[in-house]
């Protein structure tokens, strides 16, 4: 699962001077030298950088920033190379962060767009009746797998998600919920895919095949239905 660089507060988005620190290989100290340097250096940009505190593994409090898009831009022209490398990482750094600034605009518009569509909204309550549903039929095929031996089947409940998502092409991330942002003709196939994995998986669990043997052919069936989808797109 990629990781989320940007977050969203209210509509409001920021990302940390923690994450700027992991991603271009830069001690968080020096990001923070940074930024308060740059604060007082152009005191118009203060606005921009928003004073927090996180806790590490050892439950110590330690300052950090959160930074708006402006922010960030106005940083990373303060963050200077030394070496061929890590100047081509800096660079390649810089278009990662403005890219995931506007990947969570364009989802965020996304989202907002679809509260206004009746049809969507109608689509989703369904959508939400279909996958209570298939909870049910994963919570079966767990203590089925439980009853053959398994001790991790608890993970079949997000093991299911993700494959149904990257067989029809869906990038799942922890936040916001990718459900609120797929279109119409997605949300339906979506719907499709998981009626179909809650029938076959009782299918196969009254069939008293082994659980491994159910995983692999539902997945199997879940691959050959987003095919489908993809070749009646394509006409």
């Amino acid at each position: 699962m990629k990781k989320n660089l940007i977050k969203n507060s209210r509509g409001k988005l920021f990302c940390t001077s923690i994450d700027i620190g992991l991603e271009f290989v830069i001690m968080h100290n020096q990001i923070l030298v940074k930024i308060r340097k740059l604060i007082v250096d152009i005191p118009t940009v203060k606005k921009e950088f928003e004073e927090a505190i996180f806790t590490n593994e050892r439950n110590r409090e330690y300052p950090m920033y959160h930074i708006s898009r402006r922010g960030y831009m106005s940083l990373v022209l303060n963050l200077d190379a030394k070496s061929k490398e890590s100047k081509l990482l800096l660079m390649q750094k810089k278009e990662l962060f403005i890219d995931a600034f506007d990947a969570m605009e364009k989802r965020i518009l996304k989202e907002q767009n679809n509260k206004q569509n009746v049809e969507w909204n109608k689509s989703r309550e369904q959508g939400k009746h279909i996958r209570l549903e298939l909870s049910d039929a994963i919570k079966e095929f767990v203590e089925h797998a439980n009853n053959q031996g398994s001790t991790q089947a608890n993970r079949y409940y997000s093991n299911i998600t993700k494959m149904e998502y990257k067989a029809l092409g869906f990038v799942q991330e922890a936040k916001p919920k990718i459900r609120e942002t797929l279109d119409l003709m997605e949300l339906h196939q979506l719907i499709l895919a998981e009626d179909l994995c809650r029938r076959k998986l009782k299918q196969y669990m009254n069939e008293k095949l082994h659980y491994k043997e159910i995983y692999i052919l539902v997945k199997q069936d879940i691959e050959k239905f987003a095919n489908v989808l993809y070749l009646k797109g394509g006409e």
